[in-house]
């Protein structure tokens, strides 16, 4: 059924409530949900779409977002998944997490003039999503994941070895990062 589907990201609240985004060349983005009867169904709310999925979180079984390219966000409102019109941003979202329902933040890249790309960083506390204001040497970095602890304590891993910290007042890159490859993923206990 979902054999063509590239996952991108999955998230979930419960051995029986996993939810995953991926991309498909034959029908476009995908959302898969995995239910308490033990079934993966297809609720991808705007079948055909051209942008594609990135990120997914969830906050409980009636609550979360998908990110994507072009600015798409989707957001979970009980048991329906739907667009955020007009979007916040038209960048190309690459990560998406969150502390509760209204502590969410969202990651990716801004086109900036010719081929230059500007990282953006988007916090929703609750009712709207804002852009969160970057030093210029954070804008350069290429963000790929996100993980938020709490509103005080962000953690973003990027391109040649980029860690960024979020403490609740400014994002700043941590220093003496031991690796110049890429950094693909985050995570932490809460």
């Amino acid at each position: 059924m979902f054999v063509d589907v590239t996952c991108s990201g999955i998230w979930g609240t419960g051995p029986r409530d996993v939810w995953l985004v991926g991309n498909s060349k034959k029908t476009g983005a995908k959302l898969l949900h995995f239910d308490a009867f033990a079934n993966w169904s297809d609720k991808t709310p705007i079948p055909g779409l051209s942008a594609y999925f990135t990120g997914i979180w969830v906050s409980s079984s009636t609550s979360g977002w998908v990110v994507g390219s072009d600015g798409l966000f989707l957001q979970l409102g009980g048991t329906q998944w739907g667009a955020i019109n007009p979007p916040p941003t038209t960048a190309n979202l690459l990560a998406i997490s969150g502390a509760s329902s209204n502590e969410v933040w969202a990651v990716g890249m801004l086109t900036s003039g010719i081929n230059t790309l500007k990282t953006q960083v988007l916090r929703f506390g609750g009712s709207s999503w804002a852009s969160v204001p970057l030093g210029v040497a954070e804008q350069d970095a290429t963000i790929l994941d996100i993980f938020v602890r709490s509103a005080s304590d962000i953690w973003m891993v990027g391109g040649v070895g980029v860690i960024l910290h979020h403490d609740g007042l400014k994002i700043a890159a941590y220093p003496n990062v031991p690796t110049q490859a890429d950094l693909w993923g985050v995570w932490g206990t809460r």
